[in-house]
């Protein structure tokens, strides 16, 4: 009887510590998800007024880390897991519009046509996919915050 209770002590400190080392990871990444949300929300009122002028690299480094490191692997909950997947997505897509932006600004063998033409094209991208990319990571952002 006093086996089962230590091994049961040993189970119950095994699964507090897998907790507590989820909660430190989802608000780590809650914290990542806030910065990325205030970024996209510049992004979108840069572009609505037409004065898209820098360079607003987004934070994904956390995710990559944790990804890379097998921690995500400590997280049970599949809608979560989901939540912060397509969330990310979103996050590394308006990274690669705004390098595409920058690609074309620095490159000067385009004609001014086709220079403009190029970047009113990236812009409508990054307008047409702002407010959903918005919407995704805010989810993801309050997914974490019910999990911690």
């Amino acid at each position: 009887r006093q086996i089962e209770q230590e091994e049961e002590k040993r189970s119950h400190a095994t699964e507090e510590q897998r907790r507590k080392h989820v909660t430190k990871i989802v608000s780590l990444l809650r914290g990542e998800l806030s910065d990325g949300l205030k970024t996209l929300k510049i992004i979108r009122s840069a572009s609505a007024i037409n004065t898209w002028t820098g360079h607003y690299p987004i934070k994904i480094e956390l995710w990559r880390a944790f990804s890379d490191g097998g921690e995500i692997q400590w997280i049970d909950d599949p809608d979560l897991l989901d939540a912060l997947a397509a969330a990310y997505y979103h996050l590394s897509l308006h990274n690669a519009y705004q390098n595409s932006l920058l690609d074309v600004r620095s490159n000067s063998i385009f004609s001014s046509e086709v220079f403009n033409q190029a970047i009113t094209a990236i812009v409508r991208l990054i307008n047409d996919h702002i407010n959903t990319s918005i919407d995704i990571v805010s989810a993801a952002e309050q997914s974490c915050s019910k999990t911690e």
